[in-house]
């Protein structure tokens, strides 16, 4: 006989299956018992069916197992009983009369399973095993459903409540289907703007998409922003739609016009005729041929951001105090938005500010690159600005420009300032700052684009460069627009291991490395940046010639 425990390995001492062995036949009842407890389960036997009734009627058992054939009371009125009393216990008949009446007649009783005289003890322990773990975990499942039934109605009654509130705080709003219609336009234009600002740290980007929504949801026919500006005390136009002519960057103090005066009364304004009225006078950019005016503050806590302006709705309303509500609702998200777009500015500027000190004290111990990354960047600039880059990947340059070569405050300065010839170990020493750079520069989520640029600002065009080996087009075009500032400004300044090239020889040189170390339509353009810069005379006609 194969003893199995694995069946009762997730139970513990105190939470035994508990089973009911139920025959006629002391022998019988005795070989089970002795059997199942050294399978772990707590077991009492009964052989008098009539005393087992009382038992399954007063106790609670995981399982009762009983001969089908006893004086009396036979098995099938055992697992009656059991079903009716303890309809989760586990039913297993033993019978000596195999066949399919048996086995139907046990299975309309509710019975889970029989065996047959003379049965195996392996057998036995299986079937056992199998049926108290099927009535366990339906138990487990039934204490399950009741305490998510319990968490339903609870939640059902939360419900209730929070449909109470909503009911009686929107009984006075939802009076006909038109208010009920504007109701699902403001609650859409929330949540969306709502999303918007929780994912925008980009100022820019920020009032701008604003605006736009707020245009769209609320019908309106023109908005303008401005921000409260640290440096004059005053406002200043940061994003505006709908108007004629572009208003960005206008400048009011606060008290003055339609927004310093919601700015100096630090409440909502609403003038439904703009040049019928005479208490608030607005500045002329501020008119643009509207009519009406819906104003208010962008606050955090108490200190003012800025003012949001909204203009004539184009269905010819006028605004409500509804609208006020709601442009009040709206601006105190932008407000809190508007802060957090500007501490992440200044916490990314005070990073980088840290980062680009390291590679300004990298040039500081040597003399040779001092300003080496100023220059690569204005050459850099340049060429981009040629090429007509937009101001994203303008910036992104800027910033890589300004970092490329901080991976080498890795490498020690005796290789830096090596004169003679570098070993194959200390040129590959050389060879891993893009990559150092790149690990340097890993936290800083704002330089993410900035990495890759670093990394393959070494590249050649034709594949021999490094780390990666890519060429043509697959080098990243900023890292292209790089490494031609990058060696220009290197074969211009001396080095440790040689003199500074003249300009016109690094031309020269530039020239030759095309379609090789550079993209030959950027050296092209290059030598046009280099026609126009201060430092080279117009009337030196072999410079020109040479370019």
């Amino acid at each position: 006989m194969t003893v199995m425990h694995g069946s009762l390995e997730s139970r513990t001492d105190n939470d035994r299956a508990k089973l009911l062995v139920v025959d006629d036949e002391q022998e019988i009842c005795n070989l089970l018992q002795d059997v199942l407890t050294a399978e772990g389960y707590d077991v009492d036997v009964c052989n008098d069916p009539v005393n087992a009734l009382v038992r399954i009627k007063s106790n609670g058992y995981d399982g009762v197992i009983t001969d089908l054939k006893m004086p009396g009371v036979d098995g099938l009125q055992v697992a009656r009983t059991v079903k009716d009393h303890s309809p989760g216990t586990a039913t297993i008949v033993v019978t000596a009369f195999a066949s399919v009446q048996t086995a139907i007649g046990a299975l309309r009783t509710g019975v889970d399973d029989y065996i047959c005289k003379p049965f195996d003890i392996d057998q036995i322990v299986e079937v056992v095993r199998k049926s108290i773990a099927l009535r366990l975990a339906e138990k487990r499942n039934s204490s399950l459903l009741d305490q998510l039934r319990q968490s339903n109605a609870r939640l059902q009654q939360h419900e209730k409540k929070l449909a109470d509130r909503v009911i009686r705080t929107s009984r006075n709003l939802m009076t006909s289907n038109s208010r009920l219609t504007r109701r699902v336009g403001e609650l859409s234009m929330l949540n969306d703007i709502s999303r918007m600002l929780a994912n925008e740290l980009n100022l820019d980007h920020l009032l701008d998409l604003a605006l736009k929504i707020v245009k769209e949801k609320m019908g309106v026919r023109g908005g303008i922003v401005m921000i409260t500006d640290p440096s004059s005390a005053g406002l200043v136009v940061m994003a505006s739609l709908g108007f004629d002519h572009s208003a960005l960057g206008e400048c009011i103090p606060v008290g003055t016009g339609l927004a310093g005066h919601v700015a100096a009364q630090r409440t909502p304004l609403l003038i439904e005729d703009i040049h019928a009225q005479e208490e608030v006078q607005p500045v002329a950019f501020e008119v643009n041929g509207f009519s009406s005016v819906l104003g208010v503050p962008l606050m955090v806590k108490e200190t003012l951001v800025g003012v949001l302006l909204v203009y004539d709705k184009a269905s010819q309303d006028k605004f409500s105090g509804e609208d006020t509500h709601l442009l009040a609702t709206i601006g105190a998200q932008m407000g809190i938005a508007i802060e957090n777009a500007r501490l992440y500015n200044v916490l990314q500027d005070s990073t980088l500010r840290t980062v680009q000190a390291l590679a300004s004290s990298l040039e500081a111990k040597d003399n040779y690159t001092s300003g080496h990354s100023a220059r690569v960047t204005h050459y850099a600039m340049l060429l981009a600005e040629r090429l007509g880059l937009g101001d994203h990947s303008l910036q992104n340059l800027r910033y890589a420009s300004q970092l490329h070569d901080i991976g080498k405050i890795g490498i020690t300065e005796r290789i830096l300032n090596k004169p003679g010839k570098l070993t194959d170990w200390e040129y590959a020493a050389i060879k891993d700052h893009p990559v150092i750079g790149e690990r340097i520069i890993q936290s800083l989520d704002f330089l993410d684009e900035v990495r890759d640029i670093i990394r393959h600002h070494h590249e050649r065009y034709d594949g021999a460069g490094y780390p990666d080996n890519l060429a043509g087009e697959d080098i990243p075009l900023l890292a292209r627009i790089m490494a031609v500032a990058d060696s220009y400004d290197a074969m211009t300044t001396a080095r440790p291991y040689r003199a500074a090239l003249s300009r016109d020889k690094a031309i020269t040189e530039l020239k030759r490395c095309a379609d090789s170390q550079f993209d030959p339509r950027l050296v092209a353009e290059f030598l046009e940046v280099l026609k126009n810069e201060d430092f080279l005379s117009d009337d030196t006609e072999e410079l020109t010639n040479l370019l």
